[in-house]
């Protein structure tokens, strides 16, 4: 009997202890969420695979490559040791692929500086601009007219850049050598070689032709194409073009004056906007009646030549 109650009380012992214990493991049964780990850093293309059989201790590895065996961690000091005495530091993933080119528009052509700024304030039409400028607005198109008018004067009285009075110009190098004038024509194949192996650029290429021809040409070797004459301007022509620009003057001098009294009365930048869009607007008919007499004009040029 006593032997019966000391295993009863040794059994509700044990089968305490375990419930306890039960209560206060934490809940292991689900599996941990994966926390995100950051790739490695990958090795340069140009050190090719690192090595297949490695040992399996585990210690950082040089160069910022994260944790790795010790024969991984050779195979980087070997590779960094070597790029180091090459001069270069560690290639990057992509750096050795050749990047696509984007081709960039042309710049348009420049103003020359003494010309100053061009007027702000412009009519939104469109027409060819004098001096191989493009296209712009009448505004800028007489703006252009008047300064290259003001140039050809200043060249005549000796106040331009090529009058008398002004320091000369820096010459230019001679472009060909005295062994390409010898023989310009054999030069030319030469240098027509060049471009297409990519040794010399178009640029250079361009003016070494026009120089070679040019010595052809003083031989009677090569002739150049004759560019057609431009027909002079009739006096009716001539008539058109005045009445023209005095229609764009008087535009642009109906516009300065009432921009200048918004300006004055303290107008905004927008108001002066909305300004210039009512007055186009109003005189639609006369901007329309001058870009009809300059087709008029383009047309008949062209059709004489």
């Amino acid at each position: 009997m006593k032997k019966l109650i000391i295993a009863l009380f040794a059994s509700l012992l044990l089968s305490s202890f375990l419930f306890s214990d039960s209560l206060q493991r934490p809940d292991n049964g689900g599996e941990k969420p994966e926390v995100g780990r950051p790739a490695p850093k990958p090795f340069p293309p140009h050190w090719g695979k690192p090595p297949a059989a490695q040992t399996k201790d585990l210690r950082p590895l040089p160069g910022g490559f994260g944790m790795g065996s010790s024969t991984l961690a050779r195979w980087i000091g070997e590779n960094l040791a070597k790029d180091q005495a090459d001069g270069k530091g560690p290639q990057k993933p992509d750096e050795g692929e050749k990047k696509p080119e984007v081709e960039r528009p042309q710049p348009k052509p420049r103003f020359p500086a003494h010309w100053g700024r061009p007027p702000e304030i412009q009519l939104t039409d469109h027409v060819q601009l004098p001096g191989g400028f493009g296209m712009g607005s009448s505004t800028l198109a007489h703006w252009i007219q008047e300064n290259m008018q003001q140039d050809r004067e200043d060249n005549a009285n000796g106040k331009g850049p090529d009058g008398p009075g002004k320091p000369e110009r820096p010459q230019k190098p001679d472009v060909l050598t005295e062994q390409e004038k010898l023989d310009p024509r054999k030069s030319e194949g030469e240098v027509l070689k060049q471009v297409k192996e990519g040794k010399i650029s178009q640029e250079d290429a361009r003016e070494k032709l026009d120089a070679l021809r040019g010595e052809m040409e003083k031989r009677g070797e090569f002739k150049r194409p004759q560019r057609p004459q431009k027909p002079e301007l009739s006096d009716e022509v001539k008539g058109k073009l005045d009445d023209i620009k005095a229609q764009q003057d008087a535009l642009a001098k109906e516009m300065k004056t009432k921009l200048d009294a918004l300006k004055k009365d303290g107008a905004t930048k927008e108001q002066m906007r909305e300004a210039v869009h009512s007055f186009q607007k109003d005189n639609k008919d006369r901007l329309d009646a001058i870009k009809a007499a300059h087709k008029d004009i383009h047309d008949s040029l062209k059709g004489a030549r």
